[in-house]
């Protein structure tokens, strides 16, 4: 290869590059409306790494925040409906007031490694740095201290998700009738800014583009004769198939041979116990992407692929 083709082929890959960083933000942000037509209230703030934030009057409690370096991916867990929380040997005891209710928050006691709490009569002992489960809430313990006055710091919140910016960068969660949707703005390796929409009045919906370009299928009724269904590297083939409606509504095929999990002909493919079986729609449960016919599963169901995912999807296929 002579120099100048090899220098074009830099300059080429670096300037798609450019362009992904460029675009990024664009493409990690989510788009929400309000069910009734009303306008969307929205608000964003950044919170460091074991604080708690209220942000449009959702009490937001950080767990962690990392940045991956890779195409700017950063991730955040997080406790949604949550305050933080610093007791000691003074004050051995508090109630904390979130959406979803009341609660006294009592600390038994603590050494260096762990700590043990009490929520309502509820008690357990909840290692520093991890979490836990007390009376229906998450308690994270982001520091004990073994000495005198005994402290510790916690995040209690009703409920703890897990975003990325390119699988999952925002999600709409409910807290007592109050549709909240809570997304991940940007993140380091010690904080993170959180934006968080909802609707005065309304439910708060997300706004799904289709960018896949609709594939008209005929779906079989009762059995569809096919055959001769063969791989293009002839690892697997498939002959004298008949595909069929199971009555637990799922669509399956009889078959000669199919030795290749994940093997895809028009509909239709291979599964784990080597059965040919209709590619399922949009909203399906599913565990793999080639059981969708959109090929993407997300959250244990198929969905649309954003356009990030599409992106890091070809320069992984660039590159191989």
């Amino acid at each position: 290869m002579s120099d100048f083709l090899r220098l074009f082929m830099k300059k080429r890959v670096l300037m798609l590059v450019i362009i992904l960083i460029c675009i990024y933000p664009v493409l990690a942000s989510a788009s929400y409306t309000c069910s009734n037509g009303t306008s969307i209230k929205e608000s964003l703030a950044e919170i460091d790494a074991g604080k708690s934030k209220t942000i449009n009057g959702l009490g937001i409690g950080l767990i962690e925040a990392r940045d991956m370096g890779v195409a700017r991916r950063f991730t955040a867990e997080l406790i949604v409906d949550a305050k933080g929380v610093s007791l000691d040997n003074a004050t051995s005891s508090k109630e904390i007031e979130l959406l979803s209710g009341v609660y006294t928050v009592s600390l038994i006691n603590s050494t260096d490694e762990n700590a043990k709490i009490t929520i309502d009569g509820s008690s357990k002992t909840i290692t520093e740095g991890e979490s836990e489960e007390i009376k229906g809430l998450k308690v994270f313990l982001v520091s004990s201290e073994g000495v005198y006055p005994f402290g510790i710091t916690a995040l209690i919140g009703k409920q703890g998700i897990s975003l990325s910016s390119d699988e999952n960068p925002s999600q709409i969660i409910a807290i007592e009738g109050t549709n909240y949707s809570v997304e991940l703005f940007s993140a380091s390796n010690s904080d993170a800014t959180i934006k968080v929409n909802k609707c005065e009045n309304g439910k708060i919906i997300e706004v799904i583009e289709n960018i896949t370009p609709a594939i008209n299928i005929t779906p079989a009724i009762n059995t569809t004769n096919t055959t001769n269904v063969t791989s293009t590297n002839n690892i697997t083939s498939v002959s004298n198939t008949t595909i069929q409606n199971n009555t637990n509504g799922t669509k399956t095929a009889n078959l000669t041979k199919c030795n290749m999990t994940g093997f895809r002909k028009e509909d239709a493919y291979c599964d784990k116990n080597k059965s040919l079986v209709m590619q399922k729609e949009k909203a399906e449960s599913c565990s793999e992407n080639y059981e969708c016919k959109t090929d993407y599963c997300k959250s244990e169901k198929c969905s649309e692929p954003g356009i990030l995912s599409r992106i890091i999807l070809w320069f992984k296929n660039f590159f191989s």
